[in-house]
């Protein structure tokens, strides 16, 4: 296969909370139609927050540094975005038998310190505090 040379681009999904920070993947949980992700901003915070993807069509999860060809030379503003173009999808696209590349998903990705979260979802995320 080619080497993927899609140029990279993405928008910070605004309102979400410590978007000067990156956050550190603590849980994740999915089930039929919604992928939830808790998150911690600092190793000592007792404060945990959820980021809830809705109508999902796709979850990957690498090692942050397994993404660093996507971000170029600086990674975007804040920790969590939606994909416009050169991400995960378009990736897949690139693949004869990838089936799902017109189903009117959005890509959003979650940068944290260790893991990266990818995800397919039809409807944006809703980001709140964890109450577990």
């Amino acid at each position: 296969m080619d080497s993927f040379d899609q140029e990279f681009s993405a928008v910070e999904v605004v309102g979400v909370p410590n978007s000067d920070q990156t956050p550190h993947v603590i849980g994740h949980v999915s089930d039929a139609d919604s992928f939830r992700v808790q998150i911690k901003f600092g190793f000592e915070s007792l404060e945990v927050w959820e980021v809830i993807f809705v109508g999902v069509d796709g979850i990957r999860i690498l090692d942050e540094g397994d993404l660093c060809s996507f971000w170029g030379r600086s990674k975007p503003r804040g920790w969590l975005w939606q994909i416009e173009s050169g991400g995960w999808r378009d990736l897949e696209q690139r693949r004869g038998d990838y089936l799902s590349g017109d189903s009117g998903y959005t890509e959003y990705l979650l940068g944290g310190l260790d893991e990266c979260v990818g995800v397919f979802a039809f409807d944006p995320p809703t980001v709140r505090k964890f109450e577990g």
